[in-house]
Parts: C-alpha cells; sequence; structure tokens
C-alpha cells in the first residue's frame, strides 16, 4: 500500500530528533558494539525502520539515569554549581598520597666494592 505525501510526513513526524545506532552510542560514550549488545538485550529502546535502529534521545537519557542514577546527578550538580566547597572529609581524602612523608622502614646497605 502506497501513502500519500501528507500521509508519509504524518506518519514520519514522530521520527524527527531521533538518533541513528552510531549517534546513539556517541551519546553514551559507548562503542558501537557493545551498544548493539545493550539493544539487543532489551536494555535500550529503539525503534527499528526497515533495516535501520533510531533511538529516542529520551530513552537513552533515562537508561543513563537508571544505570549511573545519583552519582549522575551529583556530577552535574557539581559542575553547575562549582562555588559549593567540599567537605572537611572529602577535603582530606583528595590529598595526594605523597604528602604523608615516612622514613624508609628498610635499611640501605652501603654498595659493595
Amino acid at each position: 500500500m502506497a501513502l500519500r505525501s501528507d500521509e508519509l510526513h504524518y506518519n514520519l513526524q514522530h521520527l524527527n530528533g531521533m538518533l541513528t545506532t552510531h549517534e546513539a552510542a556517541k551519546h553514551l560514550d559507548l562503542s558501537y558494539w557493545h551498544f548493539m549488545h545493550l539493544v539487543e538485550k532489551g536494555l535500550i529502546p529503539g525503534v527499528r525502520v526497515v533495516d535501520r535502529w533510531l533511538f529516542s534521545p529520551n530513552d537513552l537519557n533515562d537508561y543513563r539515569r537508571r544505570k549511573y542514577g545519583e552519582l549522575e546527578d551529583m556530577a552535574k550538580t557539581a559542575l553547575e554549581h562549582p562555588a559549593i566547597e567540599p567537605s572537611q572529609s572529602s577535603s582530606e581524602t583528595s590529598k595526594p598520597a605523597t604528602a604523608h612523608t615516612r622514613k624508609n622502614p628498610i635499611p640501605l646497605r652501603p654498595p659493595k666494592k
């Protein structure tokens, strides 16, 4: 059955803004193959059109939220509000290990002659 052009436009209108497989994988910062593995397992919803997959950015963001949850929200908040000072405990745990000096417990021997 052939569709008239106005029917085709109406039926394809909801596909506007959809991402291709490669674009969707890049959106989630995943390799193409890993992304397709998740799609085949049904973890990421998509629409199959002829021989192509299309993905909604909202569905991809929902997957990311399910996967990373509160951690991503906290990171986003930290980036959006850099004036928030770290707490005392977090500032101490972020000190490099080289800041603490200790004496070498193994005595060094003089070189052999």
